[in-house]
């Protein structure tokens, strides 16, 4: 049982997820694209909470629910200091975000699915709510610093039980 449950945390390692110790088990299969991305799976006041460090700031990952159904609350926290390009969602529908890092850091989001992308707004089955904090988790206008973050509730309604597949790819800054 414990050579088992060590090579589990070294296979997790290698594909560049952490798991926070918590009482359950974990619940899903990370893969990152790059090897320094971290992934970082936790609860928090009830809520599960995935954590994406990305130090080059332009990457993706898959992440495969291994329960019957996902966590009733599922928080993304990006470690980023921009939020240029967020697509996140399942294999049929996926939402495209990104805050502005000039100005009052609108937040743009546009749903993504069979024909055209179409612009969202609060009233959406798909809204998604992201916020800028700082590194004592206050509000922040990006670029955000070292230890800022973009922080988001994942729509129920991308969270797809028959896949139970969530797809992440984002990009802090443009390089030009």
């Amino acid at each position: 049982m414990f050579c088992r449950a060590t090579l589990a945390v070294l296979a997790m390692w290698a594909v560049g997820v952490m798991i926070a110790e918590s009482a359950e088990p974990p619940k899903f299969d990370i893969r990152a694209r790059r090897s320094d991305d971290k992934i970082i799976v936790s609860t928090q006041d009830g809520k599960t909470l995935l954590t994406v460090s990305s130090p080059f700031g332009i990457s993706k990952a898959t992440i495969k629910c291994t329960d019957q159904r996902w966590p009733e609350t599922l928080v993304l926290r990006l470690r980023l200091s921009g939020l240029e390009s967020l697509v996140v969602g399942n294999p049929k529908t996926r939402l495209a975000a990104s805050v502005s890092s000039q100005g009052d850091g609108t937040v743009r989001l546009r749903l993504m699915s069979d024909g055209p992308e179409k612009p969202l707004d609060p009233s959406s089955k798909y809204w998604m709510e992201i916020r800028a904090c700082d590194a004592d988790g206050k509000p922040a206008q990006p670029p955000l610093g070292k230890d800022g973050y973009f922080e988001m509730t994942i729509p129920k309604a991308l969270l797809d039980d028959e896949s139970r597949i969530l797809e992440l790819e984002w990009i802090d800054f443009y390089r030009g």
